[in-house]
């Protein structure tokens, strides 16, 4: 497959977070992906024909500016001819959209629409309105739209109702093994990198510091770039404790100041996932930064935050020490490696169709007194890619400390209500009661999703007209150690024969349609431990409703479930389970109900 990645600099990477991004693509790509990456041929001295494992092409225009937008336009008119896959990096060009897809309409094209670029300061009124409108066309041309952060995608999904794909930027490529600058003691002194922009607010840091003569602040930038630069480094040259040094471009180089300072001040106003944001985090940096969403998000609001000058001073020169470095570096390691970035941005490329974003999830968590695990299933829908979710935690009346953990999430949860009730199955019906989703899920609390895309598979399936419901394959975890697989369920196909067989699949993995809850009735909160059972038995064996399968495990399930917890609770099962298809008038075989508890067997094999 032949991929073309186009909106930046070029590589090398010398100037910013996509141009670094290109280069990690292009380092990262596996053996059957052909890149081609763009580049300015002002930017380089020489024009090699390849760098790592991409070939490069090079225009005789600047990549920045009011150049840009041109730039970008001839890099996707001379790529859409020889490419399959466009990966289009920012919106100064996608205003040529609409004629290519008009000429080409089998290239895929996918676009990381950066940070709110019309936003920025630095662009007039004209440009604003102009950036606004390419993103628009972007966002509507393309086949799949990227956001690197989560407040950028719930902003496209709310503005333009699409569901761009959430694929962070990374950050394990920054560390080297640089020691301290010979001009500064190690953590005598806070710093930042970025450019000088208004925007990155560094008007608003060196304001702060004047007022701070014993806390020394570094700062690395391009000031002679443009007039806001210029004055800044004029008014602040006098301090002689405010270090405005000129760009290092060298990774070992900058290191050497950016790996031994106190705090890392992140002022960044406008973006997504900014790069020197998640490189301080890998770096294990004490990190201070602007009060934004996507701040916020891209530290998973773990970080300290300032608003103002008076907060800066205040966090700065305050009692109590910023201490977030260990947790920036787990959160980095997690979410920010190049080689888990790759191969999402790889399966994007492969991706047969667009998602119908129209289609609206209602997640369901039901809970009762489970502190030490309902944090990690909120988490788990919180972090999904798919963005039409809507989520509904219903709570039994906790005690144990649970709702105050779910309230810390109130405002990313749509619905939350505490109050007693009959039983899981009874609050189950609650929250399909409440749900205004096209298909309803649970994810029981102590559960979690085996990665970020699991709404989106299951949406992929629940989208064509003729498919009913959804399953998977799910994994039985220690609740000591989800990392530890005590038993996989590989669920299989289902036919008409299934459920006689002892076939059920993993009510975790189920999604229905609202429509046939509504047609069909709930859980029957008369049994005790199968009024799952009753429920899928009920839909796809007695009203033959059609279910799609995914081969894969989506569902990550702790042991320790009610009906398994003893021989005496299984046996009560079992002969719940006879019941169950007695009150639904179907017979089982004589066998169906022995076979059911023997399937579990090859689950440990």
């Amino acid at each position: 497959m032949r991929v073309a990645i186009i909106g930046t600099v070029g590589i090398p990477a010398r100037y910013g977070g996509f141009e670094t991004l290109a280069e990690q693509l292009a380092e990262h790509a596996a053996s059957d992906l052909q890149v081609t990456v763009y580049c300015s041929k002002k930017a380089y001295q020489t024009h090699p024909q390849t760098y790592k494992h991409a070939n490069l092409v090079y225009l005789s225009l600047d990549a920045n500016g009011v150049q840009s937008i041109f730039y970008d336009i001839l890099s996707i008119l001379h790529a859409i001819k020889r490419n399959d896959v466009l990966l289009i990096l920012g919106v100064s060009g996608t205003i040529i959209l609409p004629f290519v897809r008009l000429i080409f309409p089998f290239r895929k094209i996918i676009t990381n629409i950066d940070g709110l670029e019309w936003k920025r300061d630095k662009w007039n009124k004209l440009a604003r309105k102009f950036l606004r409108y390419s993103e628009s066309l972007a966002i509507h041309y393309s086949d799949q739209v990227i956001a690197d952060n989560q407040a950028i995608r719930q902003y496209v999904a709310d503005t333009y109702g699409a569901n761009p794909k959430l694929i962070a930027y990374g950050a394990n490529h920054c560390d080297t093994p640089s020691p301290p600058d010979s001009r500064f003691a190690e953590g005598s002194y806070d710093f930042t990198v970025c450019r000088i922009e208004p925007e990155n607010n560094i008007h608003l840091i060196l304001q702060a510091y004047a007022a701070m003569p014993a806390e020394k602040l570094v700062i690395v930038g391009n000031w002679q770039i443009s007039e806001y630069g210029k004055q800044l480094r004029k008014q602040y040259a006098a301090y002689t404790h405010i270090y405005l040094l000129d760009p290092i471009y060298d990774l070992y180089e900058l290191n050497k100041l950016r790996k031994h300072c106190k705090y890392y001040l992140h002022g960044h106003s406008a973006g997504g996932t900014n790069p020197s944001l998640v490189e301080a985090m890998y770096l294990k940096r004490n990190i201070i930064a602007f009060d934004v969403t996507y701040n916020k998000e891209t530290t998973e609001h773990e970080a300290a935050y300032f608003k103002d000058v008076h907060e800066l001073v205040a966090i700065v020169s305050g009692n109590a020490l910023v201490n977030n470095a260990a947790v920036n570096f787990e959160i980095a390691n997690r979410r920010y490696a190049w080689s888990v970035i790759a191969q999402q941005y790889k399966a994007l490329y492969l991706t047969p169709k667009a998602l119908d974003n129209t289609i609206k999830v209602s997640i369901i968590t039901v809970v009762l007194n489970n502190q030490l695990f309902i944090e990690e299933a909120i988490r788990s829908v919180l972090s999904q890619s798919y963005a039409n979710i809507e989520y509904i935690v219903v709570d039994g009346g906790s005690t144990d400390g649970s709702i105050e953990i779910i309230k810390r999430y109130q405002d990313k949860i749509s619905t939350f209500i505490s109050e007693p009730d009959s039983g899981p199955y009874d609050a189950m019906n609650k929250g399909i009661e409440m749900a205004t989703g096209d298909v309803i899920g649970f994810l029981h609390a102590d559960d979690f999703y085996s990665h970020s895309d699991v709404i989106a598979k299951m949406v992929y399936c629940l989208q064509e007209p003729d498919t009913d419901s959804v399953y998977s394959d799910l994994e039985y975890v220690s609740r000591r150690d989800k990392n530890l697989v005590i038993r996989k369920w590989k669920a299989g196909l289902l036919n008409t024969k299934s459920f006689y067989k002892g076939w059920m699949p993993p009510h975790p993995t189920f999604f229905l349609k609202k429509s046939i809850y509504k047609q069909l009735g709930g859980y029957n909160i008369k049994l005790k431990s199968s009024a799952d059972y009753e429920l899928m038995l009920r839909m796809l064996c007695l009203h033959k409703l059609k279910a799609a399968y995914i081969p894969e495990v989506l569902v990550k399930m702790r042991v320790g479930g009610q009906s398994n917890r003893s021989f005496t609770n299984r046996v009560k099962a079992h002969l719940e389970d006879r019941k169950v298809w007695k009150m639904l008038g179907l017979k089982p075989r004589w066998y169906t109900l022995w076979m059911k508890p023997l399937q579990k067997i090859k689950q440990y094999f």
